[in-house]
């Protein structure tokens, strides 16, 4: 009786053949899926880059109103005893009675974190800058807006006496119908000691607030800079 002859080679070439395919296919799975986390890695940069530059415009607004602040402040302890007019008081330390909201933007980041997919941020460092900006210096920059808001209720408060809505008569019609205006003389109100230490107060936190804006401004640069390079732009 003859012994069957087993094709061992055969069967080995199609062992190996078998093993190619699915290796194959695993690859191009994993390929797919590299794609995907790029893409997904890509546009939630894109959210966060967004974030910054907007953030960026509001850091830059404040800061000129926190140096309008400061400077009035100044002006306004530099010349206590001075019998000026009030137009001309008024012109000079108006922007302390007025104020310009800080919102931070952080939506691009928020939706990430809570989302659970910071972990698609695949460079560890950047990653960390990115957390460390909006889990830091956003909520320090926010402490600080805090402090100059309840600063600025107190002045708001103490200047109630010498602050009046008066018809606008310049004829400028941008300006409405009426305006704000100082009354009583600049010498009286000047004596009063509540209102000027609430004044140096708010001049005070304005130039600190302002020294703490135009750093995180740089870093806000910075990382901006980091998420392009990371985007390839």
């Amino acid at each position: 009786m003859a012994k069957t002859q087993i094709p061992w080679g055969r069967i080995v070439a199609e062992f190996f053949v078998i093993i190619a395919g699915v290796t194959l296919a695993l690859l191009a799975d994993d390929w797919r899926d590299f794609r995907n986390d790029r893409r997904e890695e890509n546009i939630a940069l894109q959210e966060v880059l967004a974030d910054l530059r907007t953030d960026a415009t509001e850091l830059a607004t404040q800061l000129g109103s926190q140096r309008s602040d400061e400077a009035a402040a100044l002006w306004a302890l530099r010349n206590l005893e001075e019998d000026l007019p009030g137009d001309s008081v008024w012109g000079m330390v108006s922007s302390l009675y007025f104020y310009s909201a800080y919102e931070q933007v952080n939506s691009g980041y928020k939706g990430l974190r809570d989302s659970g997919r910071l972990s698609i941020l695949h460079d560890p460092e950047l990653k960390r800058q990115i957390v460390l900006y909006y889990e830091v210096t956003q909520p320090y920059l926010s402490h600080w807006y805090e402090q100059w808001w309840e600063a600025y209720g107190e002045l708001t408060e103490s200047s109630a006496p010498y602050l009046r809505i008066v018809p606008n008569e310049s004829g400028d019609r941008l300006r409405g119908n009426s305006e704000t205006r100082l009354v009583g003389p600049w010498r009286e109100i000047s004596r009063d000691q509540q209102h000027v230490f609430r004044i140096e107060r708010i001049g005070n936190i304005a130039s600190i607030f302002a020294n703490r804006i135009e750093s995180k401004l740089e870093e806000n640069g910075e990382l901006q800079r980091r998420v392009r390079e990371a985007l390839g732009t």
